[in-house]
């Protein structure tokens, strides 16, 4: 398989795409953003309502809101660009989502081996598929375990929330966001109160 990314801006300006988020993710947006929780959930991310056939779709674990389940992405302008794409550039490059780290492709374990896969709409979206030279597997490999430890993580995380929320602590997305942000490394999120 062969993939270059030839920076045409064309996964950022999909407006079908939605980039979820990690707590890592988060933790990176915050930091180069240098926003607070209340200002990086009114500027740049947002609630994705999921319902049930939708939620059996996600890799990503969706959170409790005080409106139902939820998944966390950034921001979108009015035409369904990324709001942090400057001349089909990603502005924030190094603190990038994972989404974005591991597009056109998608990783899972099975049997005990990683395997890949190709975004879906990859092949509408992105030219760069089939171009450039030979994807490296053990480096294609090393991102996707990357990228499925950081998702096991966030899961926990948004277990650990929902079962707070239903010991009736208000399900607040700000709250999340703020433990995330005050854990640092976001991986040792306590859901004390």
């Amino acid at each position: 398989m062969k993939f270059e990314c030839l920076k045409c801006g064309g996964c950022c300006k999909d407006e079908k795409t939605v980039v979820t988020l990690t707590h890592r993710d988060i933790i990176r947006l915050a930091e180069i953003t240098r926003l607070g929780e209340k200002e990086l959930v009114k500027k740049v991310l947002v609630f994705y309502q999921v319902n049930e056939k939708l939620e059996k779709l996600l890799a990503f674990p969706p959170i409790e809101t005080y409106r139902g389940k939820a998944i966390l992405g950034l921001r979108k302008r009015d035409d369904g660009s990324c709001i942090f794409l400057q001349n089909n550039l990603c502005s924030i490059y190094p603190a990038r989502p994972m989404t974005c780290r591991t597009f056109p492709f998608t990783f899972s374990i099975q049997d005990g081996w990683i395997k890949y896969g190709i975004v879906t709409r990859a092949r509408d979206i992105c030219p760069g598929l089939g171009k450039g030279k030979e994807i490296d597997e053990d480096q294609l490999a090393e991102i996707g375990w990357k990228a499925i430890t950081e998702l096991k993580k966030y899961s926990k995380i948004t277990a650990l929330w929902k079962r707070v929320t239903q010991s009736g602590v208000p399900a607040i997305p700000e709250l999340l966001i703020k433990l995330i942000l005050q854990s640092k490394s976001g991986e040792e999120v306590t859901m004390a109160h």
